[in-house]
């Protein structure tokens, strides 16, 4: 007994074919290649997740065999970022999937500068670690006169900044989308204000999040460069954005914006908005 085609003709499909059905994408932007591909999407998730695993492996084992060893540190600066970067597709899919895409995973849109600094960070790291060069945070965890504060207070940072930063994206949803610069505003027919949960605490709380997680990431890793490096590039980097941002928020919402920045501030240093009679930074 033979088998009925579910082809009309002998012709080769023109989509993905499942089985024995053909597949058509009206939306081919999840197409390989495109900026929503779900074949780079998994790669990426498949990447980051051997990245986060290798990288606690390592972690344990030179706790376990190499106690005395300063290198745990650079197993945890691998394991921060892997868990940094799933955590922002992962976000960005659940409660704003339609700015998801391939890119959700990396929060910048220079990546050869941002991948630069991070090299730059763990080199200095390793260059702490193997030849003792410098003072580094002076990271004597093993030794007989622990100084553990400084880690301490930056696991604090990593982990109260990566919290804060997906709390932005909870709050806000769509409003948090890669090409939309407007961190306050939700979509839809007239634009609204968000001024609730982690906005009702702080403005740019985005932006707040990755200040301090990564200033933290260069306190656990005993880094003094990078440190000073974090602190300046991003202060500068987020003030400009601030101004920027602020003004067209005020142009655009006028007395309910303004109210809303001077009693709610950005806590990050001198990083205030616009000057405003009685507000905070």
């Amino acid at each position: 007994m033979g088998y009925l085609s579910d082809h009309s003709s002998d012709s080769e499909p023109d989509g993905p074919v499942v089985g024995s059905h053909q597949v058509h994408f009206d939306d081919k932007s999840h197409l390989p290649h495109q900026p929503k591909s779900l074949a780079g999407i998994a790669m990426r998730a498949f990447g980051l997740g051997a990245s986060l695993a290798t990288s606690v492996v390592a972690l344990v084992l030179v706790r376990l065999w190499y106690p005395a060893s300063p290198h745990w540190r650079h197993a945890f600066y691998g394991a921060t970022l892997s868990a940094f970067h799933f955590l922002e597709f992962w976000a960005t899919a659940k409660y704003s999937l339609s700015d998801a895409s391939a890119k959700s995973f990396f929060p910048t849109e220079n990546l050869p500068a941002y991948l630069m600094a991070h090299m730059l960070a763990f080199l200095e790291c390793l260059a702490y670690g193997f030849w003792k060069f410098g003072p580094g945070f002076d990271l004597k965890v093993f030794g007989p006169t622990p100084r553990i504060i400084p880690i301490i207070l930056g696991l604090l940072l990593v982990c109260g900044g990566q919290l804060v930063r997906i709390l932005a994206i909870v709050h806000a949803g769509s409003a948090l989308g890669r090409k939309k610069k407007n961190f306050h505003l939700k979509r839809g027919r007239e634009p609204v204000l968000v001024t609730t949960g982690i906005y009702g605490i702080m403005r740019h709380p985005a932006y707040f999040g990755f200040f301090w997680w990564a200033v933290g990431t260069q306190m656990v890793l005993g880094n003094i460069f990078s440190f000073f490096a974090a602190v300046v590039v991003l202060w500068s980097i987020f003030a400009g954005q601030v101004q920027i941002e602020e003004a067209c928020l005020r142009l655009s919402l006028g007395r309910p914006y303004l109210e809303y920045e001077s009693r709610v501030g950005t806590w990050m240093p001198f990083i205030g908005g616009y000057a405003i009679t009685g507000a905070r930074a």
